[in-house]
């Protein structure tokens, strides 16, 4: 930016962070949405793992006991047929029992019957033979031999019959207390969890249920029942739960890194771009000699962004300077044909060149235009010098309410013609340390422009404002400054469309008011909060100055 002397100024990308930035900035977004992105994934990741790992921990329990369930199977098949042989010879089962149980308890398998009914009991009844379908009833052909005796014993006794074996009467192998207990399901597994249909057609079938995996095997699939062995194990998730403390470690570790990541890479992103921002804002606020410092990033798009503002801020800059000197040159260079045109028109219209009464009226009109194109000259050249920095201000001590009602004085021939009333209010005597002059054109141009909008009357006050501040208010009773203008009545050949004005003026007065406030350390604004009419306000910190310090 410029400062009083027309230095340069140069915004470095780290000057964004001084900025006063809004509610919610861009950084705070991205690091928002950065650290959203890596929570999201964290969870994403270990639901995942963890439903890998539960669904690994089942797919390899159901390996194993596929793989243990044959050797078991084949185990049990062969102890069946040595109960049936013991049953069919009459010699004792005990020992075999013993060993089925052994088997049952040493794998952590279970029994089950699948009956031809399609129905399923738990036990190893089919193990040894059909299953017991009740005593015989009816008396039957041969003694009574058959008498309250199973099925199965009956079946059992003609077999022995044509072996020429004596009948027995013995009641039928039962297992063994011991195998019972060990041919029950586990806890949370029924019977209706497995498929008899399957089952009595030779399938083998896995599944899980209620933390279970399970195969069931069919031993030995025959018309009057299908003993199936159940192998059972329980899935392994202790490795997920002992995983748990090590997974939020990490994932605590890597949320802070993604943290710290975002923020050096949202702060990379942003400090650029509020750079530029605090460019942009001094570009637009006339400050046409700001520019972005590249910094240690010139290489990458935002670089190329930051040297895209510059260039144009550069052109900007060649356009305004093109501008004040042809101003100064034009402003010169008309001043001198404007002297003697209006030397001649006065000379017509005071007598001192023979003109008739229609050539003095030419010379009247002829000098007023020439006055109104010298004041337009002035004005111009007024606003290049304040551009160019090349305005002088000649501070001395004055009697700021006495400058004040002697410009607003100059009006009262004007503003009588118009049927407008002018009054000034302030203190008799208000000292003061500045330029008189300027301060003087300030209350011309801003009285020069109410008496374009007033209808009846304008209010001139100058006031003290705090210790070392004075206050100049002209208000008028026209039709007021619309709130869409109110930021443009500043403005160069700014002219409301919304509200036509009389024809008072070069029409550059407000901005020279607005250059002269600033120029002397002071502010130019527009009092929307006053009823009726517009207020234009201008504050100079020149009350109270101490001369001798200039």
């Amino acid at each position: 930016m410029h400062d009083r002397h027309g230095a340069r100024s140069r915004i470095p990308v780290g000057a964004g962070i001084a900025v006063k930035r809004p509610r919610r900035s861009l950084r705070g977004r991205l690091l928002v949405a950065m650290a959203a992105i890596a929570v999201g994934v964290l969870v994403v990741t270990g639901a995942t793992t963890i439903a890998l790992a539960r669904r690994s921990a089942q797919r390899t329990a159901i390996a194993h006991l596929q793989q243990q369930s044959p050797q078991v199977a084949n185990q049990l098949r062969a102890l069946g047929r040595t109960l049936r042989s013991r049953e069919f010879t009459g010699r004792p089962t005990t020992g075999i029992d013993r060993l089925v149980a052994s088997v049952l308890r040493v794998t952590g398998g279970t029994l089950v019957t699948v009956n031809p009914d399609g129905t399923i009991t738990e036990g190893g009844a089919g193990l040894v033979g059909a299953a017991d379908a009740g005593a015989a009833a009816g008396s039957g052909s041969g003694t009574g031999a058959g008498s309250g005796l199973t099925l199965r014993q009956q079946r059992l006794n003609r077999r022995r019959q044509q072996l020429g074996l004596a009948p027995t009467t013995s009641p039928p192998t039962v297992l063994a207390p011991a195998t019972a207990s060990a041919s029950q399901l586990p806890d949370g597994m029924t019977v209706s969890d497995l498929d008899a249909a399957g089952l009595m057609a030779g399938t083998r079938q896995t599944g899980k249920v209620n933390g279970l995996v399970f195969v069931a095997e069919p031993l030995k699939v025959t018309a009057s029942g299908t003993p199936v062995l159940v192998l059972t194990e329980k899935i392994d998730s202790g490795a997920v739960s002992r995983a748990r403390g090590f997974f939020l470690i990490g994932g605590a570790l890597a949320l802070a890194t993604a943290f710290v990541v975002s923020f050096f890479l949202a702060r990379r992103l942003t400090r650029p771009l509020a750079a530029m921002g605090v460019a942009a804002s001094a570009i637009a606020g006339g400050d046409l000699a700001a520019r972005v410092d590249l910094g240690a990033h010139a290489d990458d798009e935002l670089a190329d962004l930051a040297r895209t503002l510059n260039g144009m801020a550069i052109q900007l800059d060649g356009a305004r300077s093109a501008e004040r000197s042809f101003l100064l040159s034009v402003s010169h260079d008309l001043r001198t044909p404007l002297t003697s045109i209006r030397g001649f028109a006065e000379a017509l219209t005071d007598g001192t060149i023979p003109a008739s009464a229609e050539q003095q009226r030419a010379g009247e009109v002829i000098a007023a235009e020439a006055n109104r194109l010298e004041r337009l000259v002035a004005d111009l050249l007024d606003l290049a010098r304040l551009d160019a920095r090349q305005f002088s201000l000649t501070t001395r001590s004055f009697d700021a309410a006495a400058t004040v009602r002697t410009a607003v004085a100059a009006f009262a021939p004007p503003a009588t013609e118009l049927g407008i009333e002018l009054h000034v209010d302030g203190p008799d005597a208000l000292a003061a340390t500045g330029d008189p002059e300027r301060v003087a054109q300030i209350v011309a141009n801003l009285v020069e422009n109410a008496l374009k909008y007033a209808r009846a009357r304008i209010d001139v006050r100058v006031a003290t404002v705090g210790s070392q501040g004075a206050e100049i208010r002209v208000v008028d009773d026209g039709p007021g400054v619309d709130s869409s203008e109110v930021h443009r009545v500043f403005e160069r050949l700014f002219v409301s469309r919304a509200v036509p004005g009389r024809s008072v003026g070069t029409g550059l007065g407000l901005a020279i008011v607005g250059e002269l406030a600033h120029a002397m350390g002071g502010t130019a604004t527009v009092d929307t909060s006053s009823p009726g009419g517009a207020a234009f306000v201008v504050s100079l910190p020149v009350v109270g100055v101490n001369p001798a310090a200039e």
